[in-house]
C-alpha cells in the first residue's frame, strides 16, 4: 500500500474553486428566478385587482362580452369582492343563454354608440357637458 500524502502536499485549490464558483452561479439563478416570479406576481397581482375586476366586469355586463371575464374562474384564492363578481359573471352567463342574438348585438351597437358620443362630449373640452332639457330647466 502507498502512504497518505501529508497534508501539507495535498491540493485543496482544484477541488475548493469549482465548489465556490458553483455556489455562486447557484445562488444568481436563484435570485434571477425569484425576481422573475416576483415580478409575474405583481402583474397578475395588479391586474386582478378588486377595483379594476369592478370595472371589467362592469363594462363587460353592459356589453354582454362576458368571455372577456373568464380569468376570474383562474383565481385560485379569490377575494370576497372577486367571489361575488364571479358569482354575478356565473348567473349573466347562464341568462344570458336566453337572450335572443338580436337583442345581444342591439345591446353591443347601442354601447358603441354611447361609447362614440361620450367621446365627443369630452373633445369639447368640458367632461359631462351633455344638457338635459327639464320641463322646469336646464340640468347639466
Amino acid at each position: 500500500l502507498a502512504p497518505l500524502p501529508h497534508p501539507a502536499t495535498l491540493n485543496v485549490i482544484p477541488i475548493v474553486v469549482p465548489a465556490i464558483l458553483g455556489t455562486a452561479l447557484l445562488l444568481a439563478m436563484a435570485v434571477f428566478v425569484f425576481r422573475r416570479l416576483q415580478l409575474r406576481l405583481r402583474m397578475v397581482t395588479s391586474k386582478l385587482s378588486d377595483a379594476k375586476i369592478a370595472v371589467e366586469l362592469s363594462d363587460a355586463i353592459a356589453t354582454f362580452d362576458l368571455k372577456r371575464m373568464a380569468f376570474l374562474e383562474e383565481i385560485q384564492s379569490p377575494t370576497v369582492t372577486q367571489l361575488c363578481c364571479l358569482r354575478i359573471l356565473r348567473t349573466l352567463q347562464h341568462v344570458q343563454r336566453y337572450i335572443p342574438p338580436s337583442v345581444l348585438v342591439e345591446l353591443q351597437r347601442t354601447m358603441e354608440t354611447d361609447g362614440e358620443d361620450r367621446n365627443e362630449d369630452q373633445e369639447d373640452g368640458s367632461p359631462g357637458s351633455a344638457e338635459v332639457q327639464s320641463p322646469h330647466r336646464t340640468v347639466r
